[in-house]
């Protein structure tokens, strides 16, 4: 544990970046903020202003601030049992420490959902 950062998302981003920051393309970019607003309980639960430039870096690599936000503040139940299966497929590891979630694409067509309006939050 790293008592200064907010979450997992951001401890990755913080090491990649160490090494090279063009490592974080849009993909990462859009994957790393999710998990961050995620683990901070949208940002709520921040322990530095830290996180909030790991998320400006992320809003430069072409992440949309409020496009991520209304998608991932969203109650709908296809989202919902997006979340739910997500939860029922994961596995706890480090003594319940990290959670690891896996929701394969034939699961989420199943579920009627798009991966793309989940985690794709591009500037229009």
């Amino acid at each position: 544990m790293i008592p200064d950062q907010s979450s997992t998302c951001e401890i990755i981003y913080n090491l990649v970046c160490r090494k090279d920051k063009q490592l974080v393309d849009l993909d990462a970019a859009q994957c790393l903020y999710a998990g961050i607003w995620s683990d901070t309980g949208g940002f709520s639960f921040a322990k530095s202003g830290d996180t909030f430039r790991t998320i400006a870096d992320l809003i430069d690599k072409g992440v949309d601030n409020q496009l991520a936000i209304n998608e991932l503040s969203s109650s709908s139940t296809k989202y919902l049992k997006f979340v739910g299966y997500g939860l029922y497929e994961s596995a706890e590891h480090f003594g319940g420490q990290v959670l690891i979630s896996k929701l394969s694409l034939k699961k989420q067509q199943e579920i009627g959902l798009s991966p793309e309006k989940y985690f794709l939050f591009t500037k229009r």
